[in-house]
């Protein structure tokens, strides 16, 4: 009788890990970029470069449930800002796209867009 409730409880903990484990790739392979995507595109942004940061959560106390990016965005004026995300909630990964929270940690100053080219008056001054 023991070694079956030790069969069925060693099973129930697999289950439990096993879930968590493919939870917490789901979150860091599917919904934490899309998140960060669909925030870029609520936000009026164009996200031109995403980089995910793993080094960052000793320094700015990122949990094991979230994930931080580094991210450069252009907004409508052509502007360029680099900063610095936080995606997920802090105790658990987060199971759907649209509810995903996603915190802007640092931001840079915006750069100024790309320069129009001068008019150039054919006939001189």
């Amino acid at each position: 009788m023991l070694h079956a409730a030790q069969s069925v409880f060693g099973f129930a903990f697999f289950l439990l890990v096993a879930g968590t484990l493919v939870l917490s790739l789901r979150f860091s392979w599917y919904v934490a970029p899309a998140a960060v995507r669909r925030w870029a595109a609520e936000e009026g942004y164009r996200l031109v470069s995403m980089r995910s940061l793993w080094l960052i959560r000793l320094s700015m106390s990122v949990s094991n449930a979230q994930n931080a990016y580094r991210v450069v965005v252009r907004d409508e004026a052509g502007a360029t800002r680099e900063m610095i995300v936080i995606v997920g909630e802090f105790l658990w990964p987060c199971a759907s796209v649209e509810h995903c929270p996603v915190r802007v940690r640092r931001e840079s100053p915006a750069a100024p867009g790309p320069r129009k080219p001068a008019m150039i008056d054919p006939d001189g001054p």
